[in-house]
Protein backbone atom coordinates (compact mmCIF):
# COMPACT_ATOMS: atom_id res chain seq x y z
CA UNK A 1 0.00 0.00 0.00
CA UNK A 2 1.27 3.46 -0.82
CA UNK A 3 0.24 6.90 0.80
CA UNK A 4 -0.36 9.65 -1.30
CA UNK A 5 -1.46 13.30 0.25
CA UNK A 6 -1.22 16.06 -1.87
CA UNK A 7 -0.62 19.56 -0.54
CA UNK A 8 -1.96 22.60 -2.72
CA UNK A 9 -0.91 25.68 -2.49
CA UNK A 10 -1.76 29.21 -3.08
CA UNK A 11 1.02 31.41 -5.41
CA UNK A 12 0.54 34.77 -6.40
CA UNK A 13 1.48 34.56 -10.75
CA UNK A 14 2.40 32.30 -13.82
CA UNK A 15 5.52 31.87 -12.38
CA UNK A 16 3.91 29.53 -9.08
CA UNK A 17 6.19 30.47 -6.07
CA UNK A 18 4.47 30.20 -2.81
CA UNK A 19 3.46 33.38 -0.85
CA UNK A 20 5.63 32.60 2.35
CA UNK A 21 3.04 32.00 4.72
CA UNK A 22 1.92 29.00 2.22
CA UNK A 23 5.70 27.82 1.79
CA UNK A 24 5.54 27.70 5.93
CA UNK A 25 2.42 25.74 5.92
CA UNK A 26 3.68 23.75 3.70
CA UNK A 27 6.76 22.90 5.45
CA UNK A 28 4.70 22.51 8.70
CA UNK A 29 2.07 20.41 7.09
CA UNK A 30 4.33 17.98 5.46
CA UNK A 31 6.79 17.54 8.60
CA UNK A 32 3.32 16.50 10.21
CA UNK A 33 2.34 14.11 8.03
CA UNK A 34 5.84 12.35 7.03
CA UNK A 35 6.17 11.97 11.31
CA UNK A 36 2.68 10.57 11.58
CA UNK A 37 3.45 8.01 8.51
CA UNK A 38 6.59 6.81 9.88
CA UNK A 39 8.48 8.75 6.39
CA UNK A 40 11.37 11.02 5.72
CA UNK A 41 11.73 14.26 4.02
CA UNK A 42 12.56 11.45 1.09
CA UNK A 43 9.38 10.75 0.55
CA UNK A 44 8.06 13.91 -0.46
CA UNK A 45 7.34 14.14 -4.16
CA UNK A 46 6.24 16.66 -6.64
CA UNK A 47 3.00 15.81 -8.96
CA UNK A 48 5.83 15.95 -11.43
CA UNK A 49 8.13 13.29 -9.77
CA UNK A 50 5.37 10.72 -10.19
CA UNK A 51 3.85 11.72 -13.40
CA UNK A 52 6.80 12.89 -15.43
CA UNK A 53 7.90 16.90 -16.28
CA UNK A 54 7.03 16.51 -19.51
CA UNK A 55 3.17 15.29 -18.54
CA UNK A 56 2.97 17.57 -15.69
CA UNK A 57 4.95 20.94 -14.59
CA UNK A 58 3.72 20.88 -10.97
CA UNK A 59 4.52 22.69 -8.69
CA UNK A 60 6.05 24.98 -11.77
CA UNK A 61 8.34 26.85 -9.09
CA UNK A 62 9.91 23.87 -7.67
CA UNK A 63 10.11 21.45 -11.11
CA UNK A 64 11.87 24.99 -12.77
CA UNK A 65 13.88 25.39 -9.77
CA UNK A 66 15.45 22.19 -8.12
CA UNK A 67 17.65 24.19 -5.52
CA UNK A 68 14.14 25.91 -3.80
CA UNK A 69 12.96 21.89 -4.41
CA UNK A 70 15.73 20.85 -2.34
CA UNK A 71 15.53 23.87 0.11
CA UNK A 72 11.72 22.97 0.80
CA UNK A 73 12.75 19.41 1.47
CA UNK A 74 15.98 20.21 3.61
CA UNK A 75 13.57 22.71 5.66
CA UNK A 76 11.18 19.53 6.24
CA UNK A 77 14.06 17.26 7.40
CA UNK A 78 15.06 19.96 9.96
CA UNK A 79 11.57 20.77 11.12
CA UNK A 80 11.52 16.90 11.95
CA UNK A 81 14.81 17.03 14.19
CA UNK A 82 16.87 15.34 11.35
CA UNK A 83 20.60 15.51 11.59
CA UNK A 84 21.85 15.58 8.04
CA UNK A 85 20.01 15.51 4.59
CA UNK A 86 21.58 11.29 4.65
CA UNK A 87 20.32 10.56 7.55
CA UNK A 88 16.76 8.55 6.82
CA UNK A 89 18.91 6.18 4.88
CA UNK A 90 20.27 8.54 2.29
CA UNK A 91 19.18 8.65 -1.74
CA UNK A 92 16.10 9.63 -2.85
CA UNK A 93 13.25 7.60 -2.71
CA UNK A 94 11.60 6.63 -6.34
CA UNK A 95 7.63 7.54 -6.84
CA UNK A 96 5.55 4.24 -6.93
CA UNK A 97 3.65 4.73 -9.85
CA UNK A 98 6.13 6.04 -12.01
CA UNK A 99 6.82 3.83 -15.36
CA UNK A 100 10.22 3.66 -16.75
CA UNK A 101 10.37 4.75 -20.17
CA UNK A 102 13.73 2.84 -20.26
CA UNK A 103 17.02 1.85 -18.71
CA UNK A 104 20.26 2.64 -19.21
CA UNK A 105 23.88 1.40 -18.37
CA UNK A 106 26.81 3.52 -17.11
CA UNK A 107 30.13 3.17 -19.33
CA UNK A 108 32.02 4.82 -16.53
CA UNK A 109 32.05 5.69 -13.07
CA UNK A 110 29.33 8.68 -13.15
CA UNK A 111 28.24 11.54 -10.74
CA UNK A 112 24.21 11.68 -10.07
CA UNK A 113 23.08 14.80 -9.66
CA UNK A 114 20.00 16.36 -8.01
CA UNK A 115 18.96 18.15 -11.46
CA UNK A 116 19.48 17.66 -15.06
CA UNK A 117 23.08 19.60 -15.94
CA UNK A 118 25.96 19.96 -14.02
CA UNK A 119 25.33 23.25 -11.83
CA UNK A 120 23.56 20.82 -9.55
CA UNK A 121 24.83 18.90 -6.74
CA UNK A 122 26.54 15.51 -6.88
CA UNK A 123 24.04 13.17 -4.82
CA UNK A 124 26.15 10.32 -5.20
CA UNK A 125 28.60 7.86 -7.57
CA UNK A 126 26.89 5.46 -10.05
CA UNK A 127 29.58 2.73 -10.93
CA UNK A 128 30.65 2.00 -14.01
CA UNK A 129 28.54 -0.61 -15.21
CA UNK A 130 25.71 0.43 -13.18
CA UNK A 131 21.67 -0.11 -14.40
CA UNK A 132 19.54 2.44 -14.20
CA UNK A 133 15.52 2.29 -14.75
CA UNK A 134 14.60 6.04 -16.83
CA UNK A 135 12.09 7.78 -15.68
CA UNK A 136 12.39 10.73 -17.81
CA UNK A 137 14.18 12.14 -19.98
CA UNK A 138 15.22 15.99 -20.18
CA UNK A 139 18.24 18.11 -21.96
CA UNK A 140 20.34 15.16 -23.01
CA UNK A 141 20.15 14.02 -18.63
CA UNK A 142 17.59 10.95 -18.01
CA UNK A 143 16.25 10.82 -14.47
CA UNK A 144 17.02 8.10 -12.41
CA UNK A 145 15.21 8.03 -9.51
CA UNK A 146 13.02 11.34 -7.52
CA UNK A 147 15.59 14.12 -7.73
CA UNK A 148 18.70 12.10 -9.47
CA UNK A 149 19.76 12.55 -12.88
CA UNK A 150 22.32 11.48 -15.07
CA UNK A 151 24.16 12.61 -17.87
CA UNK A 152 23.02 10.88 -21.03
CA UNK A 153 25.70 11.41 -23.42
CA UNK A 154 26.04 8.33 -25.10
CA UNK A 155 29.84 8.42 -24.24
CA UNK A 156 28.82 8.07 -20.74
CA UNK A 157 25.70 5.78 -21.03
CA UNK A 158 23.86 2.93 -23.00
CA UNK A 159 20.22 4.01 -23.27
CA UNK A 160 17.40 1.59 -23.90
CA UNK A 161 13.99 3.12 -24.78
CA UNK A 162 10.57 1.49 -24.13
CA UNK A 163 8.81 4.49 -25.05
CA UNK A 164 7.94 7.61 -26.77
CA UNK A 165 5.06 8.60 -24.20
CA UNK A 166 6.26 10.90 -21.19
CA UNK A 167 6.41 9.04 -17.94
CA UNK A 168 2.29 8.14 -16.75
CA UNK A 169 1.06 7.39 -13.24
CA UNK A 170 0.35 3.12 -13.22
CA UNK A 171 -2.92 2.30 -12.44
CA UNK A 172 -3.75 1.89 -8.81
CA UNK A 173 -4.29 -1.60 -6.98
Amino acid sequence: MHLFCIIENAHPDWNGKFYDADYNVCVELATQLLKKYGLSHNDLWRHSDIVGAAYKDCPRYYTKNQSEWNKLKEDVRKKMGGSSSQSSGGGYTIPPYSEAIGTLKTKMEMNVRSGAGTQYSITRIAPKGSGHSVYESRDGWYRVSSGEWISGGSQYVTFSKNSNAPVKPCPCY
